[in-house]
């Protein structure tokens, strides 16, 4: 990144189970996700070791923002009136949901890192947790 860069940001909705079908996720969300792994789509020690899972996500391609909580409404705007929906899947099939905001920035450009209470609201109605992976790199100046 150079000194002039803004901040590159993307979000990420994803449903973690050891047994709900991706695929089921999919038609009862009426939405394509972004990316899907199946428990054997891992390698075979993180099978043995028990950490496979099948993963369903829905994400945003990196942009450049000034907000972190602007990035996360076009997420929130996709799941809008399926809360009850992805609570009835997660209490199915003991699915955990999980979002999860990646920030790319150098020292100079740094975007708000903060959550409006309609978007820290719909976390909490869908009973997801939230992290933040967060890349400064030094200007090049």
């Amino acid at each position: 990144m150079t000194s002039k860069s803004m901040p590159l940001i993307s979000v990420g909705f994803s449903i973690i189970s050891d047994s709900a079908d991706p695929e089921r996720i999919t038609n009862v969300l009426g939405l394509n996700p972004t990316k899907i792994r199946r428990m054997n789509d891992w390698p075979l020690p993180s099978i043995e070791a028990g950490l496979a899972c099948n993963y369903w996500e829905i994400s945003t391609e990196q942009e450049t923002s000034k907000s972190v909580n602007e990035i996360c409404k076009k997420i929130i705007d996709k799941l809008k009136g399926k809360e009850k929906l992805i609570q009835s899947l997660c209490n199915e099939f003991g699915m955990e949901a999980h979002f999860e905001v990646i920030v790319h920035m150098n020292s100079a450009e740094t975007p708000a890192i903060y959550l409006e209470k309609e978007s820290i609201k719909f976390f909490a109605s869908i009973n997801a947790d939230i992290g933040f992976d967060v890349y400064a790199y030094e200007d090049d100046e």
